[in-house]
């Protein structure tokens, strides 16, 4: 975004970005702009993105959304474990698993032992970089629900591109239970996609 000339494109692509992955225009705003409501001040290279970028943007934006998540309230903590495949980043994975690891009820993460277990290079400016640029503006719940939309219909998605692949290979007469099955389960996820 930062190479986009024009306001137009600027938040053309924040608005594709956030139907792409069910995350609030706001929220995608914030993560990028912080607290700087002004996204015109600065005059950048026009770039094209491509589908793949595309792509690691939103995971890369879901993540620190997540983590930035479970520093704020850590009664999101066990409700993201369920979805720790998510995280493709080495770097998240490790601050996911340190704060997972740290985690007890009703008590909120220690972010200067947090900070103390990080070891890898460069893991400590990823995190401080998350909890000073990602904000929620009391939003917490609703970002949390875009987060879990975003990965339950990504699921989906892999799911029926999984599936389709199945039933191409498949032979018509031999396997006509388990086309049968996949057909029916493709048409529940379809089903689900489109609402």
């Amino acid at each position: 975004l930062s190479k986009l000339r024009s306001e137009i494109e600027i938040d053309a692509y924040i608005k594709k970005i956030a139907a792409e992955t069910k995350i609030s225009e706001n929220a995608i705003k914030i993560e990028i702009l912080g607290n700087n409501k002004d996204i015109h001040t600065r005059v950048p290279e026009k770039k094209t993105v491509t589908n793949a970028e595309s792509k690691n943007i939103h995971n890369e934006f879901l993540e620190k959304n997540l983590i930035k998540l479970m520093l704020v309230r850590s009664d999101f903590i066990p409700k993201i474990k369920e979805y720790s495949d998510v995280f493709t980043s080495s770097a998240h994975k490790r601050i996911f698993e340190l704060i997972q690891a740290m985690y007890k009820d009703d008590e909120e993460i220690d972010l200067i032992k947090l900070k103390d277990s990080l070891y890898e290079d460069g893991d400590m400016n990823i995190l401080n970089a998350i909890i000073e640029n990602v904000h929620f503006n009391g939003k917490e719940v609703q970002i949390f629900e875009d987060c879990i939309n975003r990965i339950k219909i990504d699921r989906l998605k892999k799911r029926q591109d999984e599936i389709i692949n199945i039933l191409q290979i498949l032979d018509e007469e031999s396997d006509k239970e388990h086309i049968e099955k996949l057909t029916k389960e493709l048409l529940y996820i379809q089903k689900n996609l489109g609402k």
